[in-house]
């Protein structure tokens, strides 16, 4: 809507699709995942069998399942769009005493991925990972020190998968 506001629709001269935090719809009030686990039965949306608070969803027009890391919705939406393949740069979710790659020590915005990496970003790649597997697409992890173990994503060096 912002913008369509500053811009105008007769400006705006492509395709807007929004996509949607299952959990927190717009014109719905907000559902945490745990509730949804329990009232939500529909095609589309798979649930951990080990958590509640776990989901992934390959009909992201129902929304997206928020996982706290920015690769979890992308997963979901590059699924959609059907891709079989998917290579994962920066996967690393580790050193969070650091700056990131765009940071320096000045510039640094907070981050709670250190504080939900086991309870629910771990979890939550290990769903991606089985309902993409069983759907035939693959996930490779090109982050050598990640934090993501390989049984998740597999693995690879850059350089000598392109080579």
């Amino acid at each position: 809507m912002k913008m369509v506001e500053t811009f105008g629709v007769a400006a705006i001269r492509c395709i807007l699709v929004p996509i949607e935090d299952i959990s927190s719809q717009v014109f719905r009030a907000a559902r945490p995942l745990e509730i949804l686990h329990d009232t939500l039965s529909l095609p589309g949306v798979s649930f951990s069998k080990d958590a509640k608070h776990v989901a992934f969803v390959t009909d992201i027009r129902l929304g997206i399942a928020d996982a706290g890391t920015v690769v979890y919705w992308a997963l979901q939406i590059l699924n959609f769009c059907g891709f079989t393949r998917i290579f994962i740069l920066g996967l690393d979710l580790n050193n969070f005493n650091q700056p990131r790659f765009y940071e320096n020590q000045h510039n640094r915005l907070p981050t709670t991925l250190d504080d939900c990496l086991d309870s629910k970003i771990l979890p939550s790649l290990r769903l991606a990972s089985q309902v993409l597997k069983a759907i035939h697409t693959e996930v490779i992890n090109f982050s050598p020190d990640s934090a993501v173990p390989d049984t998740v994503f597999k693995k690879e060096s850059c350089n000598e998968f392109f080579s």
